[in-house]
């Protein structure tokens, strides 16, 4: 798909045309006939399209009663063997000038998210210390845009770098997070789960025939699994997205945390860029993880100098040993008579031998 080489991506005119609809279908079926191509022909291009990166479900965390948490941490010794504390999804190392850190990235119920914290502290109290915690407010994921995708096209680059500032200009706002009262039920969460793990085009059914045998728990009619999807989860979807990973021995993964009044403004320019992946915005400062190729880093930078913040920590690039767990986010529900509340789950206790 996308290479190093000049290569105008716009050539394979199929793929992109799988890769723009990417965002608006719900299944294989419906991408199919918004690209105006057979299911079969799709189904071959998604395949190769995950060899070369991942098609990702964006939900709207706040819908849910969720959020996401990137703490970075300047480390005393590894944290690599950290015990994952519910609700943490990666712990990743990065390297920057002078300091290494790591960043342990979380996805909490909002009203649980103090008590995660609290947990988080007391864990690597005597490994290491905290530099700063992102809430993301606001979640962003890079959204394939063919305005945007040019930017691999230098015969129209200078036009599209005029939007990304006119982006920056436009959204200088802070974002408000405003959580949905409803606590949703253990079907919802287990579909969202599933979608986050393995992708927007596996059937909920499917999801949550896998979880449930896991768990050894009965299965519910697949009515009652529709209803909640159609009704429920679909509500909190925003669109799906394609992530394209570079070879990293060319293209480092890297993380940047932003700080300042212009903060979010500043994310949801970068975000844009293609080789953003996600990113985590605050009040006033926000974490951005990306791999973006050497092409376009020069027309990053020139956006954001123009931008009124600061990056403490400059681009930090992240070293590939990680480990990343899937939250089983339904462990968060205490069922009260018919409705569901947020509880934090109970913690396996690890008994050392004598």
């Amino acid at each position: 798909m996308f290479k190093h080489s000049n290569e105008n991506i716009f050539a394979n005119k199929k793929l992109l045309k799988v890769l723009l609809h990417i965002p608006y279908a719900k299944t294989i079926r419906e991408l199919a006939k918004l690209a105006r191509l057979p299911p079969t022909t799709v189904q071959t291009i998604i395949a190769k399209l995950r060899t070369t990166g991942n098609i990702k479900f964006i939900p709207d965390y706040q819908y849910f009663g969720l959020v996401n948490i990137a703490t970075i941490i300047r480390p005393k010794s590894p944290l690599l063997s950290l015990r994952p504390i519910p609700g943490t999804k990666a712990v990743r190392e990065f390297k920057g000038i002078g300091f290494k850190a790591y960043v342990i990235i979380a996805l909490v119920p909002h009203a649980l998210k103090q008590k995660y914290i609290e947990k988080l502290k007391r864990e690597i109290e005597e490994k290491g210390e905290i530099i700063t915690i992102v809430e993301g407010k606001e979640y962003l994921s890079w959204k394939p845009d063919e305005d945007i995708m040019v930017f691999l096209d230098y015969n129209r680059l200078a036009l599209v770098k005029d939007k990304i500032f006119e982006i920056l200009d436009e959204r200088k706002h802070a974002p408000k997070y405003n959580p949905n009262n409803k606590v949703p039920d253990e079907i919802d969460l287990k579909i969202l789960a599933g979608k986050l793990a393995w992708g927007p085009y596996i059937r909920p059914y499917i999801i949550i025939k896998r979880l449930n045998t896991l768990e050894n728990k009965q299965m519910p009619p697949k009515q009652t699994v529709s209803y909640h999807y159609i009704n429920h989860v679909l509500k909190g979807w925003k669109y799906n997205t394609y992530l394209y990973y570079w070879s990293t021995s060319k293209v480092p993964f890297t993380a940047l945390y932003l700080r300042g009044p212009e903060a979010p403004a500043l994310a949801r320019a970068l975000i844009t860029f293609p080789g953003a992946h996600f990113s985590f915005v605050d009040t006033d400062q926000a974490y951005l993880f990306a791999q973006f190729p050497c092409q376009i880093l020069n027309d990053v930078f020139d956006v954001a100098s123009a931008a009124n913040v600061e990056a403490p920590l400059g681009m930090m690039t992240m070293k590939l040993a990680l480990k990343t767990w899937s939250p089983h986010l339904w462990k968060f529900l205490h069922k009260v008579g018919q409705r569901y509340e947020w509880k934090w789950p109970v913690e396996a206790v690890v008994r050392q031998r004598s």
